[in-house]
């Protein structure tokens, strides 16, 4: 999905995002797409080292299951948005479109 959006390079992806995060920070893209299965205090915490490793990036974070509590608490972690992955996908889409214009 992610590839066929023009101005998407697709540079890395992992299990995990502490495993990825080497790879994050020697490209230093401008987005960052990480994919949340729960709303677990380790989930929030990859979103914070993404934050932290990367304060320039714009963080996108999707979770299975979203409710405006887990939405909250990705945005306060730092992400720039949050979306369910599998209500939202057109949102998601044209969310990176965007950003792929402006990038």
């Amino acid at each position: 999905m992610l590839a066929r959006i023009a101005g998407i390079r697709v540079i890395a992806a992992g299990a995990s995002a502490s495993s990825e995060l080497a790879c994050l920070s020697h490209y230093q893209p401008d987005i960052v797409v990480i994919g949340l299965g729960t709303a677990s205090t380790r989930a929030l915490h990859d979103v914070r080292a993404i934050r932290s490793a990367l304060p320039g990036c714009i963080l996108l974070v999707l979770v299975d299951t979203l409710a405006q509590p887990l939405r909250r608490a990705c945005l306060k972690a730092g992400g720039d948005y949050c979306f369910d992955r599998t209500l939202e996908l057109d949102a998601i889409r044209t969310t990176l479109g965007r950003l792929a214009l402006g990038a």
